[in-house]
Order: C-alpha cells, then sequence, then structure tokens
C-alpha cells in the first residue's frame, strides 16, 4: 500500500467510519502504518481537530439562507479541485481542500456567533479555555503557516521575535533535554489580548503554550475537551495554558519544567 492511499484513509478513520468502505487489511495496515509516519500522524489530528471545531460549533446558530449558499458553493469549488478520486467518492465533505474551505466556514460563522451573544459565554476562565482549544485546533489545521511565526528550535532566535509585537517579554525556554524541543512561536489573541503561542513538541505531537501576564500564583489545573488535554496554571506573574493531544501527565511534566527553568 502506498503513503498516498494511507493518506486517502485517514479521513474516515478519523470519524471512525473506515470499516465502511476500506477492507479490515487496510484497516489494520493503516493503525500499524500511523505510528512510525509523522506527516500521517499530524494529517489526522488535523482531520480530528476540524471535525471537533465542526461539530463544536454546528449546533450554534443557524445560519441565514444566503451564507448557506455561499457555504455550498465554496464547498462544491473545492469539492471540484481536490486532488484524489478516491477521496471524492469516498468521503466528499473531507478531502483537504473542503477542510480549508470548511476551516473558513467554521471560524466566520463563529467570529460572528461571539459578535451577536457578547459575554454570555460563561465564566472569563471558561471563555479563555474554550478560546485557547479553538486556536491549538486552528494551528493545526493546514500547513505550518498556521503553526508559527517564527520557526525554530533556538531560543534566542524565538525569544527576540516578539520584541515590540507584545507589551511584555514571554518566557522562552529550551526544554529540550526534558524531551519537550521548542520549534517556534506566534502570536494569537486569547481572552480579548494578545498572547505569547509557544510551540514544544513531544514526540510526534505538538503542543501550544500560551502565556500572558496577570493572574496570582496558581497550581496546575488540568481538565479534557473533546480528547485534548489541557492544563492551566499562573506562575511568576504570568498566566500558562498548554493544550495538546498528549497524554496529561506530558503537560504536568512541561509545566514543572517551565517553573523551574523560568524563575
Amino acid at each position: 500500500m502506498t503513503h498516498e492511499h494511507f493518506e486517502e484513509l485517514l479521513s474516515a478513520y478519523s470519524d471512525g467510519e473506515l470499516g465502511e468502505v476500506a477492507s479490515p487489511s487496510d484497516v489494520a495496515s493503516l493503525e500499524a502504518h500511523l505510528p512510525t509516519c509523522a506527516p500521517c500522524t499530524a494529517r489526522l489530528a488535523e482531520y480530528r481537530g476540524m471535525g471537533d471545531a465542526l461539530r463544536r460549533r454546528a449546533h450554534a446558530e443557524t445560519a441565514p439562507a444566503a451564507l448557506r449558499q455561499r457555504i455550498a458553493a465554496t464547498l462544491e469549488a473545492a469539492e471540484a479541485t481536490a486532488a484524489s478520486p478516491w477521496a471524492r467518492r469516498r468521503r466528499p465533505m473531507w478531502s483537504p481542500g473542503v477542510l480549508a474551505a470548511a476551516a473558513a466556514v467554521v471560524l466566520a460563522v463563529g467570529l460572528a456567533v461571539g459578535g451577536r451573544r457578547g459575554g454570555d459565554s460563561g465564566t472569563a476562565g471558561e471563555t479563555a479555555a474554550q478560546e485557547v482549544l479553538d486556536s491549538h485546533v486552528r494551528s493545526l489545521a493546514g500547513d505550518q503557516a498556521h503553526l508559527f511565526d517564527v520557526a525554530s528550535t533556538d531560543q534566542h532566535t524565538v525569544k527576540p521575535w516578539f520584541s515590540g509585537k507584545l507589551d511584555f517579554a514571554p518566557s522562552v525556554v529550551d526544554l529540550a533535554p526534558q524531551g519537550f524541543p521548542l520549534l517556534g512561536g506566534r502570536v494569537d489573541f486569547i481572552d480579548g489580548k494578545r498572547v505569547a503561542a509557544l510551540v514544544y513538541g513531544r514526540r510526534q505531537h505538538k503542543i501550544n503554550v500560551y502565556e500572558w501576564p496577570g493572574g496570582s500564583e496558581s497550581n496546575p489545573a488540568g481538565e479534557l475537551r473533546l480528547g485534548y488535554s489541557m492544563l492551566h496554571w499562573t506562575h511568576a506573574g504570568m498566566v500558562y495554558w498548554a493544550v495538546s493531544d498528549v497524554n496529561p501527565t506530558d503537560l504536568q511534566e512541561l509545566a514543572r519544567n517551565i517553573d523551574t527553568i523560568s524563575r
């Protein structure tokens, strides 16, 4: 089985429907292939993340007729240019081209809904948690342009890059010896403010660590949302959120290392 064929199986696999469109041997081959292939693992995370985002937004609002027509036209255009005939035939809504269009739809509808509802989404902490998760899912969509504004494993490259882009100096620590190599960073927008988003690796996984000033000292508090591990804590006058699909104990270890090295 070729690598391209494995990629074509990922969409159905992410929804638990591969058994309906592929043989048991294909399913077994894909599951054996995933642990050995970083691109396929990343693409599977994109499919799952986008599916989670769409499901969260699906019940929020009834789209106006004009918006539904624009969405349908966008999806039809993306489907017409999708590269894989197998994907078009088997999974028309989840080809890579359609994913990009769906991402734009989710973001547009989400922003519109948020603007109309104002502050009725709950406490400030709940709002921040949801925005952090949404940002993490967005960062994994498509190519690495969503993940990095500056891609570097050197903290002395990443930290100066933030100068002038934020009104604070984020703590950028090198955690490669601890098993969490720095991969890069970007500026993001969480809880009504510009924040630093640092990206670390953990085996084949990506971890987003969000950082901004505020709050009193607090120990890490974890939760699971839609299959993602999330951790929130405050240290040395900085608020931290970490999110990934890694084991929760990995995030706890990451937090301990950040607190120890950034003191």
